[in-house]
């Protein structure tokens, strides 16, 4: 009998979509159902650096789960700074790939994650932090 070997890496692959540039947005069970315009941002990451962080927690209405990805971009001009500045400013979610290269949806049009980052040591760290009301979702186009 044959195995099928998957090869795992690091989280990679990072887009984020502002909310409002989401046409339709639906949850069904695990997956993610993801329609949106032109405006979504590939976010150039430090390969290896983005570590998706996702805790369930039991609140008053039921279980929630706080998000808080990090992830470093590269100091390579300022065309960066900007669009990180930029970003900081808008609501979003964020499409990643994951170890096993699945695409998984993080954020809702209805719970959206904030974006922070900071200069350090000659890059940006970048922060994602939100709090959804299901776990994360895989991706899948309409």
């Amino acid at each position: 009998m044959r195995t099928k070997k998957t090869p795992y890496s690091a989280a990679n692959s990072l887009r984020l979509i502002p909310i409002d540039k989401i046409n339709r947005f639906a949850l069904i069970m695990s997956r993610a159902f993801v329609s949106f315009q032109n405006g979504d941002y590939e976010i150039p990451i430090v390969p290896g650096s983005f570590t998706p962080d996702i805790q369930p927690e039991e609140a008053e209405g039921g279980l929630i789960y706080n998000v808080g990805h990090t992830f470093n971009v590269a100091l390579i001009d300022i065309a960066n700074e900007h669009l990180l500045a930029a970003l900081s400013k808008q609501e979003l979610i964020a499409i990643y790939t994951n170890e096993a290269g699945c695409e998984i949806v993080s954020g809702t049009q209805q719970t959206p994650l904030a974006f922070t980052y900071a200069k350090v040591a000659g890059q940006y760290q970048c922060k994602l932090t939100g709090i959804m009301s299901h776990s994360e979702a895989f991706y899948s186009p309409f």
